[in-house]
């Protein structure tokens, strides 16, 4: 009876182990959707929600203008006869009022300029987006090629073994095919290395555990592309534009620093052993020109800050310049070199090998001949994808300054 339940709890394990098999080779093999994979990015990519917490944040910051807390004190006054004295104080500091707004409007040009940040951000990742999923299809698809250049060379070392028996030259053209498949083999394995980092690329994005997350995804379609447009009013260049407002702004805090700050108190006192009942107002004004040194390097530095922030922005704007029309000659490049693989050379290839599969290779001239034509057409198709991965690289760069129009995702 014992050996029963033994046998039957055996089977319940390996029942539990063959189902957990099977979910995990499921998992392995689940397609991922483009619309699919872009909801989860928007959804659990912690670069946008790290960008999100600093634009909440550098927004609440901006809220209300700056004063100092003001100050309340309680007087107790106890002399040796008679009634006990109390009342109490109350104090506030202001600022010269071109401080508090100058130093209101450089924290509300610093959450424009970090709401462009934001935005800058977004544009940034979904570009990236399209890419990575991209390039995880190519690494597929390149494995597929790969394996089918791998056939053909198998397959050719066939022939190549039927037609040495009788041709010395054959035996040398075997061995160099021999090698070629082993350089081969040594291809696929770096294909498979490339493989993982994009499964491990792409499950980082969306902020899965690159460990376990393997999943298939699907091909793209050719992105339409109708115009580049360069303008100075991408997001990238319109944050430091607000920053350099928010340095302007703390400039002209810095010049109010010559200004004077006020001080009002109220002081209250009821009657007393010490004397009667009477209120004191008192309004004071501070010297900062006495210490004229601290007044000047506020200046100094505040202006030294928006001297820096000036070049930032220009440079950027040559930077994005720059980038724009080298990613945008580059681009026109790679489609005019992926139409002449497409339209020309591939259909060519495949006349080519519907015509030399009925022959027969009898020598070492045709033995080379039908290698070639074989091995042309995966050859053209594995140039077709590194191009596209190329111009898909060069899409996702010009995407994230937002200057192609039209719909590419």
């Amino acid at each position: 009876m014992n050996e029963y339940k033994f046998l039957a709890y055996a089977l319940s394990l390996s029942l539990i182990a063959l189902q957990l098999i099977v979910v995990q080779m499921a998992k392995a093999d689940e397609l991922l959707e483009y619309s699919a994979f872009l909801e989860k990015v928007q959804m659990q990519n912690l670069d946008l929600k790290i960008a999100t917490a600093i634009q909440e944040k550098t927004a609440a910051q901006a809220n209300g203008i700056r004063l100092p807390d003001p100050m309340l004190s309680g007087i107790q006054l106890q002399p040796k006869t008679g009634d006990v004295g109390r009342g109490f104080v109350a104090s506030q500091n202001i600022p010269f009022p071109t401080k508090i707004l100058s130093n209101h409007a450089s924290r509300r040009s610093e959450a424009l300029a970090q709401e462009q940040s934001k935005l800058a951000k977004e544009q940034e990742v979904l570009s990236q987006s399209r890419y990575i999923y991209f390039s995880l299809w190519a690494a597929q698809e390149m494995m597929n090629l790969l394996h089918e250049k791998q056939a053909i060379i198998e397959n050719h070392l066939k022939l190549a073994r039927s037609v040495a028996r009788s041709d010395s030259f054959v035996n040398v053209h075997l061995l160099k095919a021999e090698s070629d498949l082993d350089m081969l083999l040594i291809e696929i394995q770096s294909a498979e290395q490339k493989l993982i980092e994009k499964q491990t690329d792409l499950a980082a994005l969306i902020n899965e555990d690159p460990s376990n997350y393997k999943v298939k995804v699907q091909a793209l379609p050719f992105p339409k592309i109708q115009k580049i447009k360069i303008t100075h009013q991408t997001p990238q260049i319109k944050s430091l534009g607000f920053n350099l407002e928010s340095k302007s702004s703390s400039l002209d805090e810095a010049y109010s620093a010559w200004l004077p700050d006020f001080n009002f108190s109220y002081k209250q006192m009821n009657n007393s052993a010490m004397g009667g009942a009477y209120q004191e107002a008192m309004l004071g004004v501070s010297v900062p020109f006495l210490f004229f040194w601290q007044p000047q390097s506020q200046v100094k530095e505040a202006v030294a800050q928006k001297t820096e922030a000036q070049y930032r922005l220009e440079k950027q704007t040559r930077l994005i310049e720059a980038d724009v029309e080298n990613q945008s000659t580059l681009l026109t490049s790679l489609q005019k070199r992926l139409k002449l693989i497409e339209e020309n050379l591939l259909p060519r290839a495949e006349k080519r090998l519907k015509r030399i599969r009925n022959i027969a290779p009898r020598d070492l001239e045709t033995l080379q001949d039908y290698r070639k034509t074989h091995e042309a057409f995966p050859d053209l198709k594995i140039k077709a994808l590194e191009i596209r991965v190329d111009l898909e690289r060069a899409i996702a760069k010009l995407k994230q300054y937002d200057f192609i129009e039209g719909e590419v995702k």
